[in-house]
């Protein structure tokens, strides 16, 4: 909170609360992490490590098979 007023005398008052906001959000999930069991964060970070791992990997077979593309953002819209 200190450094929020230390901020204030060089930024607008917009980003002042923007930054509370975000400070307050993180505090509540860091006090979200105590409160939700731990078998169940451990699922849920599989699953998500799971779902962008695959993601990452038919990102990679579709750059593979096209290495000399000069559109690989186009080339990447594609395939999926």
């Amino acid at each position: 909170m200190h450094i929020l007023i230390l901020m204030q005398r060089n930024h607008s008052f917009i980003l002042i609360v923007v930054c509370f906001l975000f400070v307050t959000i993180l505090a509540l999930l860091g006090y979200a992490t105590t409160v939700i069991p731990h078998w169940f964060t451990h699922y849920v970070a599989s699953g998500l490590f799971a779902v962008f791992g695959l993601k990452m990997l038919k990102e990679g077979q579709c750059a593979y098979l096209h290495p000399n593309s000069k559109y690989i953002s186009l080339l990447f819209a594609s395939c999926f």
